[in-house]
Formats: C-alpha cells, structure tokens, sequence
C-alpha cells in the first residue's frame, strides 16, 4: 500500500522574507506641486457613500463600537484617545485593520487611521484616508521612534518597507521625507472648535493619530544591580539562560526590590507623551505633500498571507492543523 505522508506541521514550512523595496517616497502633489508649507489646504467636495461604510480593515466590532461609545462619540475625544493610547509601529500598508491594533494598542500609520476612522464612522461622522509623503525633522523622526539616533531611524523607517529619503547636507542632517497615511474627518465647524454640535461650516479636517512624541522610560539595569554569577549558573543545571534568569536572577530580583516592583521594569519601554487638546488641529503637524484619497484601502497597500493547503490521500490539511 501507499505509505502515508507526514503531517504538515507549522514550524516546518518553508518561509522567505518579503524583501519590500526600500523606495524614495512620492514627493508630488495632486493640487498643487511640491510640499505645502502653509496650514492644510481643506478639500471643498461633499462626503461619498463609502465615507460612513465598513471595508476589510474598518469593521464595527462591538470593541469598537463600545469605545466610540464610552467616549460619548465625540470627535475630540476619539481622536485624543487614539493619539495618546495607540503606539507607533513601522511598516507599510495595512496589516492589522482597526479591530487588531485596537486590541494590540499598536500599528502603523495605516492601521492607526485605520482605528480613527472605525471609531469616527461608527459615531456618525464621514472619515476618509488621505496619503502621501510628509517632510519631518531629524529631531522629530528621533522623538517618533524613541531614540536618539537620525541615521538609525532612517534605517528602521526604510528597512519597515517604508519608501523613504533622508536629506543630509554637509554632513549634517536636515530632513526626512518617508510615505505616510492620516485621515480627513468631515465635522461640524463649531464641533470642530469645540462648542456646541450644530451644522454650520461642515469640512474636511485633517487628523493624524499615529504621529506623536514619545519617551523611554527608565529601566532597572538588572545586570548591575544583581551580577551575573557564571559559577552558579553552571551549577544550576539549566538548560536555558532564560531558565537561570528565572531561577535565580528572577529571585535575585524580588530579594533587592522587597514588595516586588512589576517586572517589566527591567525592560526599556516607549512611552507616548499625551496631549490634551480643547479642539481639534486646524492643521497636520508636519508638512505634506497629498497623493490621493480613498474611503477603502486599495488592494496593493493590504499585506496578505498566501496559504497553499495540500490535499492528503487520507485527510485533509486544514487551517487548524497549520497552526500546530
């Protein structure tokens, strides 16, 4: 008889990298050529259908729709919430969609407009995605990421698949040009400036909630305070250094900090540094130069998995089975 075929197991799948192209980002202007470097200039034309409409990466799940809610559907506070509790992730196009990077409280720019169109859609308000390229200082790319170091910054942007340019003259860093999403919310003027919700001077009004300062918060240096005993762990019989950390360093730990300080203290973070606003931004904090609008991402900026299930003779290779 036929001998059976092994099992598909996940962990022995062939897998490659993605290899995404490390471009120059679109620097043109659909309106008008080059950056604008004057307050943004807002679109006269009405909302579409699409602008209030569901699509692959904006669904209402209850998550969502429960948060809009507990924010009292208010522009204001949707977008402040978005801007001080989602971090930045870099890498290009739309991975998680609003639902995942309101669970993981992380994503890109487009995930993060994503998420701020979802909770705008879903109070009644139109929302649309607006791209292009923005020109941010070496101080500001530094800030975003969480380092002090421009030409590191520039390769994790460029590295991310992210089309990106850094300028440099003399030696010395002035710029950086890289693709970027934001959105285009469509509010009442008055709502806008924060009175009273009425109908007057309705427009666009652009938001970015994925651009922000962050900070690192200071972390334990756990190799100072507690030594690393190389005799003790050659006698500890572990197999692993992550069993040794948890065995003895991770003991060593509480025994310095009596009361148990969090654990993850021992490991640098980034933090956002919030904002409170009475009103919304009448402008992006950069400079821009717009691409194109859409109310639905466009196919090419989606990053898809392509699974091949191959049929056994005895039993069908299934999704779950993939997954271990």
């Amino acid at each position: 008889c036929k001998e059976r075929e092994p099992e598909i197991i996940a962990g022995d799948l062939p897998w490659r990298s993605i290899n995404l192209d490390q471009g120059s980002p679109n620097q043109t202007q659909g309106s008008a050529s080059g950056f604008s470097t004057s307050d943004y200039t807002i679109p006269g034309d009405q909302p579409m259908a699409g602008d209030l409409e569901q699509t692959p990466d904006i669904v209402f799940t209850p998550e969502i729709t429960d948060l809009a809610a507990s924010l009292e559907n208010d522009p204001l506070r949707i977008y402040e919430w978005v801007r001080n509790n989602v971090h930045f992730e870099p890498y290009y196009g739309s991975r998680k969609g609003a639902h995942m990077t309101l669970l993981e409280g992380r994503g890109n720019s487009a995930d993060t407009a994503s998420l701020l169109i979802a909770l705008l859609r879903v109070s009644g308000y139109p929302a649309r995605y607006a791209y292009g390229a923005i020109c941010i200082s070496p101080e500001e790319a530094e800030s975003w990421l969480g380092m002090g170091n421009f030409p590191l910054a520039c390769e994790i942007f460029a590295y991310s698949g992210i089309p990106t340019q850094p300028v440099v003259y003399g030696g010395n860093p002035l710029a950086l040009y890289l693709e970027h999403a934001w959105v285009e919310a469509y509010l009442p003027y008055k709502n806008y400036r924060g009175d009273i919700i009425t109908e007057e001077g309705v427009r666009w009004i652009p938001l970015d909630g994925s651009f922000k300062a962050c900070a690192e918060e200071e972390s334990i240096n756990l190799s100072a305070s507690i030594p690393f005993d190389r005799l003790s762990y050659l006698t500890s019989g572990a197999d692993l250094a992550s069993d040794y950390f948890i065995d003895i360093c991770y003991d060593a730990y509480y025994q310095a900090y009596p009361g148990g300080s969090d654990p993850q203290s021992i490991f640098a973070t980034m933090t956002v540094i919030p904002e409170e606003l009475a009103i919304l931004p009448n402008t992006l904090p950069y400079t821009s130069a717009l691409s194109e609008r859409f109310s639905s991402l466009p196919e090419h900026m989606r990053e898809r998995i392509n699974l091949t299930l191959k049929e056994l003779e005895e039993e069908r290779a299934g999704v779950a089975s993939l997954l271990g």
